[in-house]
């Protein structure tokens, strides 16, 4: 029978299990809401701290990056050393080959620099391709020879753009 007569009540247990049926089904609702949001929440943060191009950090939350790690080492009474990096004659690329060459080129460098680095390292893309390296108790004759291994990496692996 597909409906009750007028005369049929509905008991205080059927009553109870709706009601609970109805606040699970509200509850889950809710809780699917909240991962959904913490997933956007953290894919925002992504963006907002790496770079999409190059993978690198962006300049952004490089100083907050950098003051931490520079009040732990002198805590630590810990070296830390910054490298500065620069693509040279990367406007010509750009100029020559185009923009998504340029691109192509800046994924290749951050890609080789990252080769180079310890997890601790920091790359961050400073400006167009300007990057940076943070290295965390390395000295700065560590630096050196950290900065000529990603000298030596990048020019032993030539990029190929078209013809």
């Amino acid at each position: 029978m597909l409906f009750r007569s007028a005369a049929h009540s509905v008991s205080p247990a059927q009553s109870l299990v709706y009601v609970a049926g109805l606040l699970l089904v509200l509850m889950s609702s809710f809780g699917m809401l909240l991962m959904h949001k913490e997933r956007a929440d953290e894919a925002l943060v992504r963006q907002a701290t790496v770079d999409a191009l190059t993978g690198a950090y962006n300049r952004g939350p490089f100083a907050e990056f950098a003051d931490r790690e520079l009040a732990r080492a002198q805590r630590a009474g810990a070296p830390v050393s910054l490298m500065m990096l620069d693509i040279d004659r990367f406007k010509s690329i750009n100029d020559n080959h185009g923009h998504p060459a340029g691109d192509q080129v800046l994924r290749h460098f951050a890609a080789r620099v990252n080769h180079c680095l310890r997890k601790g390292d920091l790359l961050v893309r400073y400006g167009g391709e300007e990057f940076c390296v943070l290295l965390p108790g390395i000295s700065a004759e560590g630096a050196t020879n950290i900065a000529e291994r990603i000298r030596s990496e990048v020019a032993s692996s030539p990029i190929r753009i078209g013809e």
